[in-house]
């Protein structure tokens, strides 16, 4: 089983649109590091580098990928809020047609 919260340099170099030449090249100048002097980066830190924006050759493969990473997690927000405004609504209907019902009694 793959462990998730570690990736590889060719999980990075996918991730990020690039060759482990380039990823190679970026360790070399110390630009990124590995997790503690293994072959592997940590997750948070890679979305750490990604938040911050950080650019190496010019490109800004890391904000669009925090910015698509932003969107998703606002549209999963999003679909929360309105399936509990659905329910509050419900509810609120369901009530008010009991308190007619009682009023009509």
């Amino acid at each position: 089983m793959k462990d998730h919260t570690f990736l590889t340099k060719k999980d990075l170099a996918a991730r990020w649109g690039k060759d482990v030449k380039t990823i190679n090249k970026w360790l070399a100048e110390k630009q990124i590091k590995t997790f503690r002097g293994t072959d592997h980066f940590q997750l948070d830190y890679i979305e750490g580098l990604e938040r911050e924006n950080l650019d190496f050759e010019g490109c800004s493969a890391f904000a669009l990928r925090a910015k698509d990473r932003r969107i998703e997690q606002l549209e999963k927000e999003l679909a929360m809020v309105k399936s509990t405004l659905f329910q509050m609504a419900a509810i609120s209907n369901e009530a008010t047609a009991k308190l007619m019902k009682g009023q009509a009694s």
